[in-house]
């Protein structure tokens, strides 16, 4: 009788953490784009919230889909800590970086559209 024991090789496990720290960073720049929207939006609490579930819904799904892909469905908690680590760095490096630009660039958008339109707005209220 042979044990078979399923381990994965140091090599996979790090080439695992890896893709996992750069999944996080990713993972990092896509709420960074949520929470531009979210700003771009309303500053309310009621849309932070709705935002904040709808993102982690997605980051919910996309794990999965990370996990089946790199580890056959497995959840290994080095792989978990990979992605908080990644969006850790993501957030406290270019993360900030990233949300001051886009709030300007939201400022210089909206008013932008504000001056474009206001000819139709004027027009249309009389």
């Amino acid at each position: 009788m042979t044990d078979y024991i399923y381990s994965l090789s140091l090599a996979s496990q790090t080439k695992g953490f890896l893709l996992s720290l750069g999944f996080g960073f990713v993972m990092g720049a896509i709420y960074d784009v949520f929470r531009l929207v979210r700003v771009s939006i309303s500053r309310a609490r009621k849309t932070q919230i709705l935002f904040d579930i709808a993102y982690f819904i997605l980051l919910a799904f996309l794990t999965f889909i990370f996990f089946i892909t790199i580890n056959e469905g497995e959840v290994r908690i080095y792989l978990l800590l990979g992605e908080a680590i990644g969006f850790a760095v993501y957030n406290l490096s270019l993360g900030t970086i990233v949300f001051a630009f886009g709030e300007k660039w939201i400022v210089y958008i909206k008013s932008f559209l504000v001056f474009l339109f206001k000819p139709f707005k004027t027009l249309f209220l009389k």
